[in-house]
C-alpha cells in the first residue's frame, strides 16, 4: 500500500557525552492519506535491512516504513497496538500485542510488504512482547493494575506464569515494556510504576538487577544494542531523557535530554545495520529521528 511522507532535514550535530557521541539524522514526518489524527508511535523495530515496523497509537496501525523513511504498507487494528518484537526463529516474522483484544498477533514484514498470518488470543492484557530463549516473552497487567510476566512457546501457548511464583509478590507495579540479552537467557523489564529497569533471569525468574537512576523518571521502550547494552526512554513530566545501561545493570552514560528536544520521547529501537538509535522525540510531532552511536 503507497503512501506519502515528507522528509525534514534538521542540521547535523555531535553531541559528546562521557561515553561518546551521538550523531543527529535527519527527522522524518510520518503520515498516510488513511490516517485520521497526527502519528503517535507506541512501539518501533528495526529490521535487518534497514526498514523500519511502526506502532501508530493514534490511528490503530502498523506501518511499514523503507530505508528512506517512506511508508510502503500499513495494516490496521480494531484497538491501538501496543509493542512489536523480531521472532528469533522465524525470519521476516514479528509479534504484535494488542491489549484491550488480549491478543497477539504474527505477521510477516518487509521486501515493502505486510502480512498477518495468525492471531493468538491470550484472554490476558498483555502489553509489552520480546523473544526469550525458547519463546515469547510478554508484560501482563492482570485485572487491571497487577503487572506481572508471562513466558510463552513461540505459538503463544503459556509456558511460564510469574504472578505464580514468590518472586512475584509486589516486586511490579508497571512493567510495560521488555526486552531480551545474553541470547534470550536474561529479560529487561522497564517498570514505569517503579521507575526501574529489571534483569530477569528466564530459567528460574530471578531478578538480577534492578536499576534506579535519578535521570530515569517514567522508563518506557527500551532498545538493545550487539553488545547487549541498554537504552531505555524516561518519559514523563520531569524526564525526558534516553539513558544507556550495561548487561549488568550499571550506568554507563545519558545519551539524549531534554536539551536535544526531547519530549515525552517514545518507541526506541536499535538498528544493527546502521549502529543507531531510532525514536520519536517529541510526542506533540509526528515525526521519527535517527541518532547513530
Amino acid at each position: 500500500m503507497s503512501a506519502l511522507l515528507h522528509a525534514e532535514r534538521s542540521s547535523k550535530y555531535v553531541k559528546r557525552t562521557k561515553q561518546g557521541t551521538t550523531r543527529s539524522s535527519a527527522d522524518h514526518v510520518i503520515s498516510h492519506p488513511d490516517d485520521v489524527e497526527p502519528f503517535i508511535a507506541r512501539a518501533s523495530i528495526v529490521l535487518p535491512t534497514g526498514e523500519v515496523l511502526l506502532l501508530d497509537k493514534a490511528n490503530k496501525n502498523l506501518k511499514l516504513l523503507d530505508s528512506k523513511f517512506q511508508v510502503v504498507a500499513v495494516m490496521k487494528f480494531s484497538t491501538y497496538p501496543f509493542d512489536i518484537c523480531a521472532s528469533n526463529n522465524r525470519k521476516n516474522e514479528y509479534y504484535v500485542t494488542e491489549p484491550e483484544e488480549q491478543s497477539i498477533h504474527r505477521i510477516g514484514a518487509g521486501q515493502g510488504r505486510l502480512a498477518l498470518y495468525k492471531t493468538k488470543r491470550l484472554y490476558e492484557d498483555c502489553r509489552g512482547i520480546t523473544c526469550w530463549k525458547s519463546g515469547v516473552a510478554v508484560t501482563v497487567m492482570r485485572e487491571g493494575f497487577i503487572g506481572t510476566l508471562g513466558l510463552l512457546d513461540y505459538d503463544c501457548k503459556i509456558k511460564k506464569k510469574m504472578w505464580e511464583t514468590d518472586t512475584d509478590m509486589g516486586l511490579f507495579r508497571a512493567p510495560w515494556y521488555l526486552e531480551s540479552i545474553r541470547g534470550g537467557t536474561q529479560l529487561v523489564v522497564s517498570d514505569q510504576g517503579k521507575n526501574s529497569v529489571f534483569g530477569i533471569e528466564c530459567k528460574t525468574l530471578a531478578v538480577l538487577f534492578v536499576f534506579n537512576h535519578p535521570n530515569l523518571v517514567g522508563p518506557r521502550t527500551l532498545a538493545v544494542d550487539v553488545n547487549d547494552n541498554i537504552y531505555v526512554i524516561g518519559s514523563s513530566e520531569t524526564c525526558h531523557n534516553v539513558i544507556k545501561i550495561t548487561p549488568d545493570g550499571q550506568l554507563k552514560g545519558v545519551l539524549l535530554t531534554r536539551k536535544d528536544k526531547l519530549n515525552y520521547p517514545a518507541a526506541l529501537s536499535y538498528g544493527a545495520k546502521n549502529n543507531c538509535l531510532v525514536l520519536q522525540k517529541d510526542r506533540e510531532k509526528p515525526n521519527i529521528s535517527v541518532y547513530y552511536l
